[in-house]
């Protein structure tokens, strides 16, 4: 086995637009001359301040903004704290439903996708009474209630053969539980927002919201093209991220995969790069909302 000489520094591992955003907060205005025990590549921490920009955190001069305050104070990414701090606005009002589905995401694993075959098919199965339409958010959304209600009814070991029969990671929403609460807390108390606002059954406020907070991961859909292939048949349907260009494609494990016709425009949460780039957590949104909700990123549906 060929091992590395030495492990990767733990600041190339973390998200570094987390702990710019984090000196910032706490004064520190040079970033560049800060003495990092493992100081990160100069395009690395330029990167990490466009996203942080981008987002609204920081202004043209690099100093951090309200906006940038309040997603510095959730112990979250970047993104996912902006998206939390998005679904406050009026416009939206969905921080229950976007609180749901942060912590799930946080958590990681709370569907259970067994390696078996047959049981993956009985798994995809169950996980489809949680499925959205809309996508992969929204369906977090609904199964962090169904999960919430069950807990009402049942207690200990019944609640984790509840979470088993749906293939649920019952370990992993319990974390997602804790994150919640200690997000919402922090919302309430430190922020003075009310993390129990709610979209309700407006559904198209918490796309929006979607849209808005996670602007910087959106993918348009490029014309499919035929597999001739001997290997491959078929249609290729891929994806093209709209910052930085990159050809992806949906992963199997999404609510959205293989959707007929596939949408035209989605936001994701994560790229996981294997033989492919696959894209995770994906959600159906309108491209018009972009130039509408992000005007200063998206100045024409093109």
């Amino acid at each position: 086995i060929n091992l590395k000489e030495s492990t990767v520094p733990e600041i190339e591992r973390v998200n570094l637009s987390q702990i710019v955003l984090q000196l910032k907060f706490i004064g520190i205005e040079k970033i560049q001359d800060f003495n990092f025990l493992s100081p990160p590549s100069t395009s690395a921490l330029s990167s990490a301040i466009q996203q942080l920009y981008l987002l609204g955190c920081l202004d043209k001069t690099g100093e951090i903004t309200g906006h940038g305050r309040k997603v510095a104070n959730l112990p979250l990414s970047p993104i996912f704290a902006h998206l939390v701090i998005t679904s406050t606005k009026p416009d939206f009002s969905c921080t229950r439903e976007i609180l749901s589905c942060v912590s799930c995401l946080s958590a990681e694993n709370v569907l259970f996708n067994p390696l078996d075959e047959g049981e993956r098919e009985k798994a995809k199965v169950s996980h489809a009474q949680f499925s959205s339409p809309e996508g992969d958010l929204p369906s977090l959304v609904r199964l962090f209630s169904m999960y919430m209600a069950a807990r009402k009814v049942h207690k200990g070991f019944g609640l984790n053969e509840w979470c088993r029969q749906k293939y649920l990671n019952a370990k992993s929403l319990e974390k997602a539980l804790q994150i919640r609460t200690q997000l919402a807390t922090i919302i309430k108390s430190k922020l003075k927002l009310d993390p129990n606002a709610s979209c309700e059954s407006e559904g198209k406020k918490l796309l929006r919201c979607i849209a808005a907070g996670l602007s910087l991961q959106v993918a348009m859909r490029v014309p499919s093209v035929a597999l001739n292939d001997r290997k491959k048949q078929g249609i290729k349907r891929c994806y093209r991220v709209v910052r930085g260009g990159q050809e992806v494609v949906i992963h199997p494990t999404s609510s959205v995969f293989q959707r007929n016709p596939p949408p035209k425009c989605i936001t994701y949460t994560e790229v996981l790069e294997t033989t492919r780039h696959y894209l995770k957590w994906v959600t159906i949104i309108d491209s018009a909302w972009l130039t509408e909700l992000v005007p200063q990123l998206y100045k024409t549906q093109n």
